[in-house]
């Protein structure tokens, strides 16, 4: 997965690189988009992590505890 992760990262930064470099135009963004579409893609990125967690898991998603608050964090790095 790393592999894959560095591949799509290298990917986003050439898309990137050539955006900045084009003229921004309608056209222009549609092939971007159709770019990245191409290189999330090759990745394996499906665009549906949340329904195939709780196969990955192996049991179901506490909803309770996955809510949008749960991974904020509550107070600086250095509280212990």
């Amino acid at each position: 997965m790393a592999r894959a992760t560095s591949k799509v990262i290298a990917s986003l930064a050439a898309i990137m690189a050539f955006e900045v470099a084009g003229a921004g135009s309608a056209a222009s963004a549609d092939g971007l988009d159709r770019q990245l579409t191409a290189a999330l893609h090759a990745a394996g990125f499906t665009g549906r992590v949340e329904q195939s967690l709780p196969q990955r898991l192996g049991r179901p998603v506490n909803r309770r505890r996955a809510g949008p608050g749960a991974a904020a964090p509550h107070g600086p790095i250095t509280d212990r």
